[in-house]
């Protein structure tokens, strides 16, 4: 049987978007400050910057020249930003 046709079959999707999920919830955990791992995150922006900006992030993107040496911090205030600053 095909595997798109199996997760059919048991309801369930696929393994790259399950991971991706959990990812995405793992992240919006860490930016409650009473996370342990709270800590990592770089200080968010003011609140007077914030408000002039048409769409704005909580926190400041880290931008990194290397894709191999990237910690899953760095690549989740670059791709999960939207899902922590729109509740």
């Amino acid at each position: 049987m095909l595997y798109t046709s199996m997760l059919y079959a048991a309801n369930i999707s696929t393994l790259v978007r399950r991971r991706e999920d959990i990812s995405q919830k793992f992240f919006r955990d860490i930016t409650q400050p009473s996370s342990c791992l709270h800590h990592l995150l770089p200080a968010p922006r003011e609140q007077s910057l914030i408000s002039r900006f048409r769409t704005y992030e909580k926190f400041p993107r880290i931008y990194i020249r290397t894709r191999r040496y990237c910690s899953f911090v760095n690549h989740a205030l670059n791709n999960y930003h939207d899902k922590i600053t729109n509740p």
